[in-house]
């Protein structure tokens, strides 16, 4: 029988890839990145305090400014300084502010579907108004017109009555 011994005797001690100088060098780093990572989940955790802008209390308009601002959006889109959606996106930011005021909450952010889920106390024909009302612009405001009919049928004045209607009908509540 015959046996290999692939066993060597080494007399040498490899020598280190890293120093002394570069392993503190290392060190430091991964304990200042360690130290980062701890502050800034600590931070991502700690409630969020509440913007200056937002705890401002919003100025109320009377139904007047309101209409104004309606009025203003359709003479700007007759002197062509707005494109129809810009006028139908400007429309739709009215009618959420003039909701704003009514309801004493922020719907500026509300979509259609967030519109569905909001419970207001007490004013459940005011909400139901901008939501028909919303749903109204969205076709034009969204709706590529070769393709979406309904938006090609509505007239930006059309749509300047429908704010104007929410809210005479909002205020005779």
């Amino acid at each position: 029988m015959n046996v290999i011994y692939l066993a060597r005797t080494f007399t040498q001690v490899p020598s280190p890839s890293i120093d002394g100088k570069q392993f503190i060098i290392w060190l430091i780093i991964a304990a200042v990145l360690a130290i980062v990572f701890i502050i800034a989940t600590i931070i991502a955790f700690l409630p969020h305090s509440v913007s200056a802008s937002a705890s401002v209390k919003r100025i109320h308009q009377s139904a007047h400014a309101y209409k104004q601002r309606i009025q203003k959006v359709e003479d700007d889109y007759a002197a062509h300084e707005f494109t129809k959606q810009q006028a139908y996106h400007e429309l739709a930011r009215i009618a959420r502010d003039y909701a704003s005021d009514k309801l004493d909450t922020d719907m500026s952010t509300q979509t259609l579907a967030d519109l569905d889920t909001v419970h207001p106390h007490g004013d459940v024909r005011g909400i139901t108004l901008l939501k028909q009302t919303i749903e109204g612009l969205y076709p034009p405001q969204f709706a590529y017109e070769a393709t979406h009919s309904r938006s090609t049928n509505v007239t930006v004045a059309e749509a300047c009555g429908w704010i104007r209607a929410l809210i005479d009908k909002w205020e005779e509540q």
